[in-house]
């Protein structure tokens, strides 16, 4: 009676592990009916792939007909803005500073708005920074968004400002960016720029008219950031504006 009990037993534990053998099978193909992973075709991510080296390929030797052929024959418009080797498509070309290929990639659909790194810039941050002017340009005819901020809160135009690169900022201003955005300090554009010493900013944006009585979080204004900072240039050419300050 025992060993008539135990091979029952066994019996039924084994129909009850392939029917939960079949229910996981079920769950698995209900999965890949669905979800539709790359389990058993992985040719699409090989395409991808082959692009992507093809793509940053033909950018680093300044390729211009590899790029324009890649570009007219790949259907795969997202591997522009898939970072491949440590950068995307527009941030390799914008550390070659080629306008050219910047242009031709934003034209193909690339992003102008893309975080370029951990800190939040925007490609707009790094080519104002670096006084990349025609790729500036093109990132603005792209529609790059001149508002955006990075970690600090800082805008392109701050960044401009704070190293003197007065074509970039010209071009965020002629944009119609907005000259009294504030950084995590409270600080605007101007500020950043009586600050750093640079009168020319300094000129550019008092005369597209930014709010020259703007304090930041320790209710400074730019009169008492540049006196603090002996730019006397600056300090005379605010007074001489014509705008009072309480200092």
């Amino acid at each position: 009676m025992k060993d008539a009990k135990e091979i029952r037993g066994r019996a039924e534990r084994a129909e009850e592990g392939k029917n939960n053998l079949k229910i996981a099978t079920d769950y698995f193909l209900l999965f890949l009916a669905t979800e539709k992973p790359s389990l058993t075709n992985r040719a699409p991510w090989k395409e991808t792939a082959q692009t992507l080296r093809q793509l940053h390929s033909a950018i680093r030797k300044a390729d211009l007909c590899a790029l324009r052929n890649l570009l007219t024959e790949s259907s795969d418009y997202s591997c522009l803005d898939t970072s491949y080797g440590g950068a995307t498509a527009l941030q390799l070309a914008l550390r070659l500073d080629s306008e050219e290929i910047c242009g031709l990639l934003l034209s193909s659909g690339a992003s102008a708005n893309v975080s370029a790194d951990q800190d939040d810039n925007t490609l707009l941050h790094q080519a104002s920074r670096q006084n990349q002017v025609g790729i500036v340009r093109v990132l603005l005819a792209a529609g790059a968004d001149t508002e955006a901020s990075n970690a600090d809160g800082l805008t392109p135009l701050h960044c401009a400002a704070e190293l003197g690169h007065l074509d970039p900022a010209r071009l965020l201003v002629e944009a119609g960016c907005n000259l009294n955005r504030a950084n995590l300090k409270g600080r605007s554009p101007l500020m950043t720029a009586a600050l750093h010493g640079h009168l020319e900013i300094v000129e550019l944006l008092v005369e597209a008219k930014c709010d020259l009585h703007w304090r930041d979080n320790e209710r400074k204004n730019a009169l008492m950031v540049a006196t603090q900072a002996n730019e006397n240039d600056i300090v005379r050419f605010l007074i001489n504006s014509g705008k009072r300050y309480s200092i």
